[in-house]
């Protein structure tokens, strides 16, 4: 990779490291298991990386991703619907606001120390 090619790798592996970590949490919420995280955050690395758009800036990459990894872990979820360990919808809901909450409530936390 060189020149442009390389750039636009390198601008989409900062922003995504950026917020790979609130990304990765949205992502656990939402699932079950450590090892459905691991490869939903693989699908949802490569869908960003082939819909890259080199014009968002911070905040609109990290919409977007939050937005990607939302579509990916509901097609995750349908294709697996039949499983019956799964949780229902309202459940991964209610588990999606309370990982929320408590991340806003430890960053808030970590920003008063």
């Amino acid at each position: 990779m060189t020149g442009p090619d390389h750039e636009l790798h390198d601008q989409f592996l900062r922003l995504f490291m950026e917020h790979e970590p609130s990304l990765r949490v949205y992502v656990r919420s939402l699932l079950v298991t450590g090892e459905d995280e691991n490869d939903l955050m693989q699908d949802v690395a490569v869908v960003l990386w082939r819909k890259f758009d080199p014009t968002l800036d911070s905040e609109a990459f990290c919409r977007w991703a939050f937005g990607v990894a939302r579509m990916e872990v509901l097609t995750f979820r349908r294709d697996r619907a039949r499983d019956r360990l799964q949780f229902g919808e309202d459940i991964h809901q209610l588990l999606a606001e309370t990982v929320h909450d408590q991340s806003n409530h430890l960053e808030a936390e970590r920003r008063a120390l």
